[in-house]
Parts: structure tokens; C-alpha cells; sequence
């Protein structure tokens, strides 16, 4: 284990922060010794992605590599949670001079294909409750053949009045409800205004080009139990793109593997 190496952690999202990751994994990395930054994005912080840029994603990423720059680091490894590998791979040609090596959890790669899970899981939950609901959320999911387009933000506008959305993405029941007390006492939770700008933006702009291989050593790690990223969906694309990689799938996990089995994702992700 290189302990002279900086852990950069990148929470999924948009619309996230990295708040409950701070205060689960720091104590974790300080007994390996490690040096961690959380970065959050700067929406987190009060800015506003349009106000500075005419592209909130593109707006996204460059605070990501200014922090960075920031931390003027050349022993970086970086850990992308989600949506973080939309960055990474719109960044790939900055990154590699910026890092050491990479590992990615619960990687939604193919964006699209996450939000059609999201509905699933909305109508799902919907069948007994709202069955009217659960009937659109179905017709909007067949009807939606790219992304973001009008079927998928009207299917994940109405996936988001599911009460029990988000307790579908962890197994670990335990730490969901020690993530969301800590969202509640730090007074912190999902900006959806954050998320709407900066996913519109992509789908304005278009998606980040993929280049034909990614070369830095990556590790991708899949919770068993995520029914947003899993490993079926979202393996092939990801480990197509990043070549120098190996994936492992965490049997008791959910969306949130890091956290969900934190000690076992940590004793791997950062093996040497």
C-alpha cells in the first residue's frame, strides 16, 4: 500500500455531495494513513453551474480538475462514485496526467440505461400504490429510444414523487439510515435543481466523447444488489472503455458498495 498516495473521492449525483462519505470512510483512511479529499460540487457550495458557464456539466468538470490542480498533487488516486464516471471520461485526456490510478463504483456509463432502471424501479414501487402511475411510468419507458430525451425526464420527474425511491439503491439498511442522519444533522440533501441543469446540459451538448481505450490502472467495483448500475447493464461498456481494469462484484451491496461494506471496498481499492 502507497501511503505516500492522495485519495480524491468524487460523489455520484449530480445534485450530491460527499458529506456522509466524509464522515463513514475518514476514519477508515486515517488508520490506513491516508490523505483524503472529499470534493463536492459547486452547487454544494452555493454556485450556481450557469452562473459561471453556459454548459453546467462542462461547469462541473472544470471545478473538478481545478480542485485538482488546487491540490497540487502528482501520487493522486481517484475514486468516482456513479454519474463521476461521466467526468472521468470527458476528462480522460486531462486525468492522466493528474493521477495514478482510478477506481470506479457503481459506474453509470451508460447514462441511459440508469434511468430507464430508475423508472423500473418507480413503477415497481407504484404498482400497488399508484397503479395509474405505475401504467405511465411503463408506457414512458417503452417510448424512450435516447437520452434524456421527453420520455425519461417526464418518467424520472415522476419517479422522483416515489417516497421509496432511493431506499431501492442499498442492501445495508443499517448505514442507508446512518447516510441520511448525517444528511439531516449537516442540514444537506439532493439539489434536483443542480441535478436538471447540469444533466439538460449534457443532453444539449451531447454526452462526453468516449475515446476508443482508457489506459490508466482502474479498478470498477459493482454492488451485487444495485438494481440502478449492475453489472449486466453497465460492465461491457465500462470495461471496454477503461482496458487496464478489473472489476469485482461486492455481494452484500447495494448502489453505495463503498459505504455498504466499506472496510472490504477499501482493503481492495487500495491493494496495490
Amino acid at each position: 500500500m502507497n501511503n505516500s498516495e492522495v485519495v480524491f473521492f468524487i460523489h455520484g449525483g449530480p445534485g450530491f455531495n460527499s458529506v456522509a462519505e466524509s464522515e463513514i470512510l475518514s476514519p477508515l483512511l486515517r488508520s490506513k494513513n491516508k490523505r483524503v479529499v472529499f470534493w463536492n460540487e459547486p452547487s454544494f457550495e452555493g454556485v450556481e453551474s450557469p452562473s459561471k458557464s453556459n454548459n453546467a456539466f462542462n461547469y462541473w468538470c472544470e471545478s473538478l480538475i481545478s480542485s485538482l490542480d488546487e491540490l497540487g498533487e502528482e501520487n493522486i488516486h481517484l475514486i468516482a462514485h456513479s454519474f463521476a464516471v461521466q467526468p472521468v471520461l470527458h476528462l480522460h485526456a486531462e486525468l492522466k496526467n493528474r493521477i495514478s490510478r482510478l477506481t470506479i463504483i457503481s459506474p453509470v456509463t451508460n447514462l441511459n440505461q440508469a434511468y430507464r432502471n430508475i423508472l423500473k424501479i418507480a413503477e415497481n414501487d407504484f404498482t400497488i400504490s399508484s397503479p395509474e402511475k405505475a401504467l405511465l411510468l411503463s408506457e414512458l419507458h417503452q417510448k424512450n429510444k435516447k437520452f434524456y430525451d421527453e420520455a425519461i425526464q417526464k418518467g424520472l420527474a415522476l419517479a422522483a414523487e416515489d417516497p421509496t425511491l432511493f431506499l431501492n439503491y442499498w442492501c445495508n439498511k443499517e448505514v442507508m439510515n446512518h447516510f441520511f442522519e448525517i444528511w439531516s444533522q449537516a442540514q444537506v440533501g439532493l439539489k434536483m435543481d443542480s441535478f436538471e441543469k447540469v444533466i439538460s446540459s449534457m443532453e444539449r451538448f451531447s454526452l462526453p466523447e468516449v475515446p476508443e481505450a482508457i489506459l490508466i490502472t482502474t479498478k470498477i467495483a459493482y454492488g451485487e444488489k444495485d438494481p440502478v448500475a449492475t453489472y449486466l447493464d453497465q460492465n461491457e461498456p465500462t470495461s471496454t472503455i477503461f482496458k487496464n481494469s478489473v472489476s469485482r462484484v461486492f455481494k452484500n451491496s447495494g448502489h453505495f458498495t463503498h459505504l455498504e461494506e466499506a472496510q472490504e471496498f477499501l482493503d481492495w481499492a487500495l491493494a496495490e
